[in-house]
């Protein structure tokens, strides 16, 4: 089976939308435009989850969280997913700062592995993401890194209940699409 990834990777060739990532000054692998991309498509994943509309590996839906937060993106995430890619391992290495995903892209096969997790925790404020060539080109490695970083040892990944009911416990938020949304000042 495909992972949900697959897709979204694949989606970021086809969203479009605007973003200034100026303090971003390092090539990653990625462009500003693929930093959008990456905050857009992690987020739609996050509002189809929040909004019990998300299919789970059972086939079952999601539940609906009651307090999903949206991502921005962070450049300071991507430095360090940088240098866990540059490394080329095939195991995902959380930092002491931020938990990661890993996904190897082998040019056999094009399968990537399913680390959902990471992206679904409720609490999650920012990502970010960075590529490198691994195995003499043969492999990519995309890995994204996340915080704050969770214990997930005994603890939910969400809370559920009706989108965005739970939003003021973030403080001063609206409710976008089922994601609690930082109020622009």
């Amino acid at each position: 089976m495909k992972s949900y990834f697959v897709v979204l990777f694949t989606v970021l060739g086809i969203v479009h939308a605007n973003g200034d990532y100026e303090k971003c000054s390092k090539n990653h692998g990625i462009d500003n435009e693929m930093r959008e991309r990456i905050v857009e498509t992690h987020n739609g994943y996050r509002s189809l989850l929040a909004q019990g509309l998300a299919f789970m590996k059972d086939g079952a839906d999601s539940l609906e969280a009651s307090k999903m937060r949206s991502l921005v993106y962070d450049c300071e995430a991507e430095n360090s997913a940088y240098e866990s890619a540059e490394k080329c391992s095939t195991t995902s290495s959380p930092t002491s700062t931020y938990d990661e995903n890993l996904y190897v892209i082998e040019e056999e096969d094009g399968d990537v592995s399913d680390p959902i997790q990471e992206v679904a925790w409720d609490t999650r404020t920012k990502v970010g993401c960075a590529v490198a060539k691994c195995n003499s080109g043969k492999a990519t490695h995309v890995v994204c890194h996340y915080t704050p970083k969770e214990e997930a040892e005994g603890k939910l990944i969400y809370e559920m209940g009706e989108p965005c009911s739970r939003c003021s416990t973030y403080g001063d938020f609206t409710c976008e699409e089922g994601l609690c949304v930082t109020k622009q000042k």
